[in-house]
């Protein structure tokens, strides 16, 4: 079962992964070794195990998605168990609805109610988070305990109907397996495919670094909710099956503990890896029961068990391991019409491309931006440039969306977008680094750069869950973009490297690859060459031209002036927030005002 698992982690799929026919034909058997178990060790009581242990995973894949993936914590999540298992038990029940119907019913109510929950508490911090999901949890199961009239109170839903298949009542163990293997495997293989695609990067993005998720154009909220709802419905799925197993359904079987269970199981295994599920329910499930014989001792040795593993591999048992892709090619159609890379398109055309009007920003007293303006002309590269507190960075986040100008508007193409969310003017084709690097550290370089193509793809989750042509096309398309970009700012060499790991100019030229992936017409860099020795200012200089002769215009802050005078068309120059010069670098050079707010110096000294 663990080597199914490691099968499924390398993805059942036609996906362009190295290695991938040899997992497919590896997982095909042992799914038929899984299919076989209850020939070779026909014991009721074993099977018994495997189907409790079954229902564990199936709920683990669901919280791994929103625990493991995307980074958030949710201490409630029995909750979404406990209303598939009681909305399939009363509708059996009161409504003779067969198991079969109700599978999908449990599963939607859950993952509806899975949504609800998020849209309203997703906004908050970790830690509060946690606390509204266990409150949450626990208002379900009182709810459902102190509802005598449609639950039943403390003695539950009795007499649930057992899942019928062609006129057989399937209540024996062996039979009881047979039900709940296929829906264990489906699930993982769903959770899988999710995990390594562009929903599951967005999922691990967030996870790593909000800001930068949405600096690449990912829609927190919405990716937040799918994760939610994605995991409720596995957890939904499973409660039917446990409502139809056990035929009772009790508040009893909903606790706070099943939660943290369930928790535990997906940390012990690894958080993010999904065949570490295994791992955690051996641990979690069956270890408990093998040492049933011991009685008094049995949960003396699980606990010294477990608390090795945390000292021992506090990052979880199931070693991480970097996907590697086969590099191949995509049409250009495939990543939303506008060529698989921005690399390979023809110059932009001429004219403003962003137009700043009156912007002002204040921080209480403190106008950060005061009454500001200037225009970025198509195919150019202007420079922001200014001493230390003058506005710069905030006027780029102001034009990225990640403030809210308090006067004044942004116009990109004549359009406003001053208004906007920062992930929808990435999909405009705005682009940026920040000063300090944000990179998304846990995955790998390659990984980095597919994040960067989130807005240019559009496959949805039963595209990518039943791997549909158009989303292998599309899943194609961004691996060998975003190889090519690697390859464009000189990394490709270092592809299955983790992004942490890379050296400070690596990274510097990593962040400019993703945002290249975005396919952006504007590409805002901050500070790119900060902490740079002058081999590697002398690399970023040749690498911004280049990214200029492809007709992307580029807007940077730079405190290099030598980087500065040789790279910029315009330069404009912020003191206390306001524009105090705007010219060409040779004006800038001899204007007294800048000489004096910043330069300090005559233009001799920066001719070097």
């Amino acid at each position: 079962m663990v080597g199914m698992l490691q099968a499924l982690g390398e993805r059942t799929s036609r996906l362009p992964l190295v290695g991938a026919g040899h997992s497919r034909r590896r997982t095909g058997l042992l799914i038929a070794v899984a299919a076989a178990f209850p020939l070779l060790v026909p014991n009721n009581y074993v099977l018994a195990i495997c189907v409790e242990a079954s229902l564990y995973i199936m709920l683990a894949s669901g919280m791994e998605i929103v625990v493991g993936y995307t980074g958030l914590i949710d201490l409630g999540y029995i909750a979404f168990y406990a209303i598939g298992a009681y909305s399939s038990a009363l509708l059996a029940t009161h409504y003779g609805i067969s198991f079969w119907l109700l599978l999908p019913v449990g599963a939607i109510l859950a993952g509806l109610a899975g949504a609800l929950l998020g849209f309203p508490v997703l906004r908050m911090r970790a830690d509060y988070l946690a606390v509204v999901t266990l409150g949450f949890g626990e208002i379900i199961r009182l709810s459902v305990r102190n509802l005598d009239w449609l639950t039943g109170g403390p003695n539950g839903v009795v007499g649930v109907p057992a899942a019928n298949f062609f006129g057989i009542d399937l209540v024996e163990p062996m039979q009881q397996y047979y039900l709940v293997l296929p829906a264990t495997v489906l699930i993982l293989i769903a959770v899988a495919r999710l995990g390594n695609s562009r929903l599951g990067r967005a999922w691990m993005c967030i996870r790593d670094n909000e800001i930068a998720a949405e600096a690449v154009g990912i829609n927190l909220v919405t990716t937040k909710l799918l994760a939610f709802g994605l995991g409720a419905t596995c957890a939904g799925l499973a409660g039917v099956m446990f409502a139809a197993i056990l035929s009772v359904v009790t508040p009893d079987s909903f606790s706070v503990w099943e939660s943290v269970t369930v928790l535990i199981i997906v940390l012990i295994g690894g958080s993010g890896r999904l065949p570490g599920v295994f791992v955690g329910v051996a641990a979690m499930i069956v270890l408990p029961e093998a040492l049933r014989g011991l009685q008094d001792y049995r949960f003396i040795v699980f606990g010294i068990v477990l608390i090795g593993m945390m000292i021992y591999r506090p990052q979880g048992l199931w070693p991480n391991k970097v996907r590697r892709y086969a590099r191949g090619g995509g049409a250009a159609d495939h990543l939303g019409g506008r060529g698989a890379t921005r690399v390979t398109r023809p110059g932009a055309a001429t004219g403003p491309l962003l137009q700043v009007r009156n912007l002002t920003k204040h921080f209480g007293g403190l106008a950060a931006v005061d009454d500001l303006d200037f225009v970025i002309e198509a195919g150019r590269v202007t420079a922001l440039i200014g001493p230390n507190g003058a506005g710069k960075s905030t006027v780029f986040n102001l034009i990225t969306g990640f403030t809210r100008p308090d006067r004044g508007e942004i116009l990109f193409k004549g359009r406003p977008i001053h208004h906007w969310r920062p992930s929808r003017i990435v999909d405009a084709g705005i682009a940026r680094t920040f000063q300090s690097i944000r990179l998304f550290g846990t995955m790998s370089v390659i990984e980095n750069v597919m994040a960067g193509c989130h807005s240019r793809s559009r496959a949805s989750v039963l595209g990518i869950v039943f791997r549909t042509p158009r989303q292998q096309a599309e899943e194609r398309a961004i691996i060998a973009n975003s190889f090519r970009q690697l390859e464009f700012v000189g990394l490709g060499n270092l592809a299955y490297t983790e992004a942490k790991n890379l050296s400070y100019g690596d990274q510097r030229r990593l962040e400019i690859a993703r945002a290249l992936a975005t396919q952006p017409e504007l590409l805002i860099l901050d500070e790119p060459a900060a902490g740079m020795n002058d081999r590697e200012r002398l690399d970023l200089t040749q690498l911004i031209r280049q990214i200029v002769d492809l007709g992307i215009t580029v807007l940077l802050v730079e405190h290099t002036m030598p980087l500065i005078m040789g790279l910029a068309d315009q330069i404009v120059v912020l003191n206390y927030g306001r524009r105090i010069a705007q010219g060409a670098p040779e004006t800038i050079r001899n204007d007294s005002e800048v000489i004096e707010a910043y330069l300090g110096v005559e233009d001799d000294s920066l001719s070097a």
